[in-house]
């Protein structure tokens, strides 16, 4: 991006003035230049011409609003007592996504007054997390909201578009030691999903079954770490190839009962034990009929995520098999607080994708 801002800049001799916005100009006075330059610009904006830029970006969901607003209704009606529902501002500071979740900046629609559109809603609530622990240590934080995003990444899938619904859910609180924070985080964001999963089949959405698969990060890179494979240092499509051409075929959907079997780091081994302990066995004497599985293969957000994380699938026909929730440990709060005690599970649920494969 700055390669294509300076060749640009080039050819009207204006190469300095890339460092001059980029670098010189404090946050307050590049806003001043901004707006001024946008004021001029829009002021000779015609109607047609705002009609031509009318693209997928600014275009209405396809949803019927009826349907995401009964999906969104059973969302909140799944929601654990104490947990905080909110309804997030449309905007966080400049620069939030990329410095607590890594999102780069392109990706994200800023804003020319300090700020960026909403793309990843669990970013602001770590943000307000943050801000209660700050005063009140000693509550742990829960917190949910349903918004609608926007990401300027390339679309790689069919039903993908550039803002969609998100239903979120994080809870902030402190390493108490024995991993109960993470494992009752785990247990109570998947209790969350299978409810509301179970709820829309209970209104007629045609969701066949549920499944669970939890995966240890520190797990997955021990097990490719003994093909020769860093998981840390390629990006998802490079780990996968490198770890088929070692013949690596990293467990998916292990059982419980079968962790024991192999070789992994002390440290997680430990977690996924008390995750077979407490958070499987808990599940399964609510949902006997959820089968939960760990994915000590899964090297999507390997770096995201730090130890714990999970993905929730869900069935429907003609062979449908979504993950359609995804969540897992992070140290925004700790980032945000400079205190390494503090953690966040953070995770969320793509809502208007659900209604548009699901909603029969």
């Amino acid at each position: 991006m700055d390669d294509i801002a300076r060749r640009i800049l080039a050819r009207h001799d204006a190469l300095d003035a890339h460092a001059l916005l980029a670098e010189t100009l404090n946050t307050s006075a590049l806003q001043s230049v901004l707006l001024s330059v946008h004021r001029h610009r829009a002021a000779s904006r015609r109607p047609a011409e705002a009609l031509r830029g009318f693209n997928p970006l600014h275009q209405p969901c396809a949803v019927d609003a009826r349907a995401l607003h009964r999906a969104e209704g059973v969302a909140y009606e799944a929601l654990a007592e104490g947990v905080d529902a909110l309804d997030l501002a449309l905007t966080v500071p400049f620069g939030a996504h990329h410095a607590l979740a890594g999102s780069p900046q392109h990706n994200v629609l800023s804003t020319i007054r300090d700020a960026e559109l909403l793309a990843d809603p669990t970013v602001a609530l770590a943000l307000e997390a943050a801000r209660r622990r700050r005063e009140d240590r000693g509550a742990i934080v829960r917190l949910a909201s349903c918004d609608r995003v926007a990401r300027l990444q390339r679309l790689e899938q069919p039903g993908h578009t550039r803002h969609f619904r998100l239903f979120a859910l994080l809870t902030a609180g402190r390493d108490v030691g024995s991993e109960r924070f993470r494992t009752d985080a785990v247990l109570e964001h998947l209790g969350f999903y299978i409810r509301l999963l179970k709820g829309l089949a209970a209104i007629g959405y045609d969701i066949r079954g549920i499944e669970v698969r939890v995966t240890d990060t520190e797990a997955v890179a021990g097990l490719a770490a003994a093909h020769g494979v860093d998981v840390h240092a390629h990006k998802k499509a490079a780990a996968e190839a490198l770890l088929d051409q070692a013949g690596a075929a990293l467990p998916r959907a292990l059982p419980p009962d079968q962790l024991d079997a192999l070789a992994l780091p002390p440290r997680a081994v430990q977690r996924l034990q008390h995750v077979r302990d407490r958070v499987f066995a808990a599940l399964q004497h609510d949902h006997p009929d959820v089968p939960a599985a760990f994915d000590l293969g899964r090297v999507r957000q390997v770096t995201y995520y730090e130890g714990l994380c999970f993905h929730v699938f869900a069935h429907g026909p003609d062979g449908l098999c979504l993950p359609i929730a995804d969540g897992g440990l992070t140290r925004w709060t700790g980032a945000l607080l400079a205190d390494r005690k503090e953690l966040a599970f953070t995770s969320g649920v793509g809502l208007e994708l659900l209604v548009k494969l699901f909603d029969q």
